[in-house]
């Protein structure tokens, strides 16, 4: 249970750092 706990906030973190990643890129564009 806790193993899965793990890998569920390990998937979120990944997705808000891409997310954050991506924002980052466009905002050099501008």
């Amino acid at each position: 249970m806790l193993k899965s706990f793990l890998i569920i906030f390990l998937d979120i973190t990944m997705k808000l750092q891409h997310k954050k990643f991506l924002t980052k890129k466009l905002n050099n564009k501008n």
